[in-house]
């Protein structure tokens, strides 16, 4: 790895510009380690150790989503010794920042989710209304699309649609933004036809 004093190892960089003491997996790194190279999302080139490189998956792998999402009981009791042991003492310049050692109590509020009305007349309803499709609150959202697809029923109001405007940011756009330009036209036409095609102009 090239330095002002002359090119070093990716090891011995690490070693030297990391806080001592090392940590272990740091420590006991060999100096004979496989090293990933990839690049950013700027398009540079980096390296690491193998041995400090992990697989992450996405939300995709369900099974290991599942398994990573704990009980709120024992998410919060976590959050909270978490806080008692390392936020105890934060600071910012001369400015000693305290953090609360017992979280927020927010009043509970419940919303009453309201029906929902479509095209022919048709409803959705998850708190008993008459003559309404009922449907429970953990469903209401694969129920609502179904309904938006379904020809006895559909968008409430169907008419043409008037001039919009998408902004993206410039990098998103010199990434994927074309890709997603076209999935979003392909989704709203595919959803709403009457809107007589969602297209750039």
């Amino acid at each position: 790895m090239p330095t002002p004093e002359g090119p070093v190892s990716l090891i011995d960089f690490i070693a030297r510009e990391t806080r001592k003491p090392l940590p272990p997996e740091l420590a006991n790194l060999p100096h004979d380690a496989a090293v990933v190279r990839y690049r950013n999302n700027r398009g540079e080139d980096r390296a690491a150790p193998a041995g400090l490189c992990h697989v992450v998956c996405d939300n995709q792998e369900n099974t290991l989503h599942e398994r990573a999402i704990m009980p709120p009981h024992i998410r919060r009791e976590q959050i909270r010794r978490y806080a008692g042991e390392y936020l105890k003492e934060l600071r910012f310049n001369d400015i000693c920042l305290k953090v609360s050692a017992e979280p927020e109590r927010i009043e509970q509020k419940f919303l009453r989710v309201p029906d929902l009305e479509f095209g022919h007349g048709r409803r959705l309803s998850v708190r008993g209304t008459a003559g309404a499709s009922q449907v429970g609150l953990d469903n209401l959202g694969r129920k609502r699309i179904d309904m938006l697809r379904d020809d006895r029923a559909g968008f409430y109001v169907k008419e043409r649609f008037r001039r919009q405007y998408l902004i993206l940011p410039q990098s998103v756009w010199e990434s994927w933004g074309e890709r997603f330009v076209g999935d979003l036209t392909r989704a709203v036409d595919d959803l709403y036809p009457e809107g007589g095609g969602y297209r750039r102009s």
